[in-house]
C-alpha cells in the first residue's frame, strides 16, 4: 500500500525547501550584483559592479548618472582603489555622469553628505544607478530617500528598500540606516505632520543632526577686525 507523507513531514519539507531557497537567494544577493528596480525607468540599485557589469547595466537601463555611495578613493593607484578607478574609467568611456557621495553603513549620514545626496537625487540626469559595496545598507537608505522624494510612497514603502531581500538586516552597526528613518518619523509624529517631499527636505537641511544636538556658529558681537601683516591699526 502506497504511503503518503504525514502533515508533520510535509511541514518539515516545506521548512527545508523555504530555508534552502532563502539561503540560495541570500548567497546570490551577497555574491552577485544584487540589482533591483527602485523606480521603474528612473532609479535602479545594485552592489559594486565590475567594469563589464557596469557597462552592461548602463546600456540595458540607459543609465545617465551613476551614484557611488562609497566616496572618492584617496589613492587612485593603490590596489584597494582599483574598483574606483575602474568605475571612473567606465563612466567616462560611456559618457555618463558619476556622483561620489561618502556614506558609512554603520553611521548616520553626515549632514553635508545628506544634503548632497538629496541634491543629486533631485537634480541628476535620469535614469540613475545607486550603489555601495554590497548594495544593501547605504544603497537601501539612498533608495528609500528616492522613494520619499520622487514618488507618492509612504515611509512604510520607503522602509521596504531596507529589507533582508536586499541583504540589509537591522542588527549591529547597520541599524543606523533604519535609525535615520526612525528619526524622521519621530519628528513627523512630534510635529503632527504627514510626510511630503518638501517636509523631508526641510527636516534634512534644518533639523536633522546625527549627534545629540544641532548647532550653528553665530557671532554675538561683530567679528574681530583682520589686520594684514605689516600694517598697523590706525
Amino acid at each position: 500500500m502506497k504511503r503518503f507523507p504525514t502533515p508533520f513531514r510535509l511541514t518539515q519539507y516545506a521548512i527545508i525547501i523555504t530555508t534552502v531557497a532563502a539561503a540560495a537567494y541570500l548567497i546570490r544577493t551577497f555574491t552577485g550584483l544584487n540589482r533591483h528596480v527602485v523606480i521603474s525607468g528612473r532609479v535602479y540599485r545594485c552592489a559594486q559592479p565590475s567594469g563589464p557589469e557596469l557597462t552592461e547595466v548602463i546600456e540595458r537601463d540607459k543609465i545617465r548618472t551613476v551614484v557611488n555611495l562609497r566616496g572618492v578613493a584617496q589613492t587612485m593607484h593603490h590596489p584597494r582603489s582599483a574598483w574606483y578607478r575602474l568605475e571612473a574609467e567606465t563612466t567616462a568611456e560611456a559618457g555618463v555622469n558619476q556622483e561620489d557621495i561618502t556614506l558609512s553603513a554603520k553611521l548616520l549620514p553626515p549632514p553635508a553628505e545628506l544634503r548632497r545626496l538629496i541634491d543629486v537625487l533631485d537634480r541628476a540626469e535620469r535614469p540613475l544607478l545607486l550603489h555601495c559595496k554590497q548594495g544593501a545598507d547605504r544603497t537601501g537608505l539612498a533608495a528609500a530617500l528616492a522613494i520619499l522624494l520622487h514618488t507618492d510612497g509612504t515611509l512604510a514603502d520607503a522602509r521596504k528598500q531596507l529589507w533582508p531581500i536586499y541583504g540589509h538586516f537591522p542588527v549591529g552597526g547597520t541599524v543606523a540606516m533604519d535609525d535615520f528613518l526612525d528619526r524622521y518619523e519621530t519628528w513627523l509624529t512630534k510635529e503632527s505632520r504627514e510626510h511630503t517631499p518638501e517636509r523631508l527636505r526641510d527636516w534634512a537641511t534644518t533639523v536633522y543632526a546625527p549627534g545629540a544636538a544641532r548647532s550653528n556658529l553665530v557671532w554675538v558681537t561683530p567679528p574681530p577686525t583682520i589686520i594684514s601683516a605689516g600694517k598697523r591699526r590706525s
